[in-house]
Protein backbone atom coordinates (compact mmCIF):
# COMPACT_ATOMS: atom_id res chain seq x y z
CA UNK A 1 0.00 0.00 0.00
CA UNK A 2 1.55 3.08 -0.87
CA UNK A 3 2.00 5.85 1.43
CA UNK A 4 1.47 9.56 0.74
CA UNK A 5 0.24 13.28 1.82
CA UNK A 6 -2.75 14.91 1.77
CA UNK A 7 -3.88 18.86 1.44
CA UNK A 8 -7.61 18.38 2.92
CA UNK A 9 -10.01 21.40 3.13
CA UNK A 10 -12.20 21.56 6.28
CA UNK A 11 -15.19 22.87 6.59
CA UNK A 12 -16.44 26.29 9.00
CA UNK A 13 -18.36 24.25 11.69
CA UNK A 14 -22.29 25.53 10.19
CA UNK A 15 -21.23 23.86 6.95
CA UNK A 16 -19.29 20.44 8.72
CA UNK A 17 -22.61 20.52 11.54
CA UNK A 18 -24.90 20.12 7.58
CA UNK A 19 -22.14 17.93 6.36
CA UNK A 20 -22.93 15.17 9.38
CA UNK A 21 -26.73 15.56 9.09
CA UNK A 22 -26.28 14.55 6.05
CA UNK A 23 -24.38 11.53 6.59
CA UNK A 24 -26.61 10.82 9.65
CA UNK A 25 -29.42 10.60 7.45
CA UNK A 26 -27.48 8.53 5.13
CA UNK A 27 -27.12 5.98 8.13
CA UNK A 28 -30.51 6.41 9.45
CA UNK A 29 -31.97 5.20 5.68
CA UNK A 30 -29.55 2.42 5.48
CA UNK A 31 -27.97 3.87 2.81
CA UNK A 32 -24.65 3.62 3.95
CA UNK A 33 -23.09 3.48 7.71
CA UNK A 34 -19.56 4.33 6.46
CA UNK A 35 -19.06 7.39 6.67
CA UNK A 36 -20.44 7.68 10.53
CA UNK A 37 -18.64 4.47 11.36
CA UNK A 38 -15.15 6.32 10.39
CA UNK A 39 -15.44 8.87 12.97
CA UNK A 40 -14.09 11.32 10.66
CA UNK A 41 -14.68 15.14 10.43
CA UNK A 42 -16.15 15.88 6.56
CA UNK A 43 -13.46 17.48 4.18
CA UNK A 44 -12.06 17.80 0.42
CA UNK A 45 -9.02 16.73 -0.65
CA UNK A 46 -7.41 19.69 -2.27
CA UNK A 47 -4.09 17.39 -3.56
CA UNK A 48 -2.71 13.65 -2.78
CA UNK A 49 0.77 13.79 -2.67
CA UNK A 50 3.71 11.03 -2.84
CA UNK A 51 6.38 13.40 -1.19
CA UNK A 52 6.35 16.31 0.81
CA UNK A 53 8.30 19.17 1.59
CA UNK A 54 6.10 20.81 4.87
CA UNK A 55 7.72 24.12 5.14
CA UNK A 56 7.31 24.90 1.58
CA UNK A 57 3.73 23.74 1.09
CA UNK A 58 2.82 25.65 4.26
CA UNK A 59 4.21 29.01 2.89
CA UNK A 60 2.63 27.97 -0.39
CA UNK A 61 -0.97 27.08 0.83
CA UNK A 62 -0.73 30.55 3.53
CA UNK A 63 -0.02 32.68 0.50
CA UNK A 64 -3.03 31.00 -1.93
CA UNK A 65 -5.24 31.45 0.99
CA UNK A 66 -4.76 35.31 2.30
CA UNK A 67 -5.47 35.72 -1.61
CA UNK A 68 -9.07 34.13 -1.47
CA UNK A 69 -12.50 34.85 -0.69
CA UNK A 70 -14.82 32.62 0.63
CA UNK A 71 -15.67 30.19 -1.46
CA UNK A 72 -19.37 28.88 -1.73
CA UNK A 73 -20.13 25.39 -2.51
CA UNK A 74 -23.24 23.23 -4.25
CA UNK A 75 -22.92 19.83 -4.20
CA UNK A 76 -25.05 18.13 -7.05
CA UNK A 77 -23.81 14.69 -7.03
CA UNK A 78 -22.28 12.61 -4.66
CA UNK A 79 -19.93 9.20 -5.24
CA UNK A 80 -17.68 6.90 -3.79
CA UNK A 81 -14.42 6.62 -5.44
CA UNK A 82 -12.43 3.66 -4.75
CA UNK A 83 -8.54 4.05 -4.24
CA UNK A 84 -5.94 1.76 -3.87
CA UNK A 85 -4.16 3.40 -1.35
Amino acid sequence: MAQGYGVELYFDPALENQVLKAWNVLARRRISTQLIEMESRPYITLSSIPTLDPPKLENVVKNFASKQEPLPLLFSIMQRRISSF
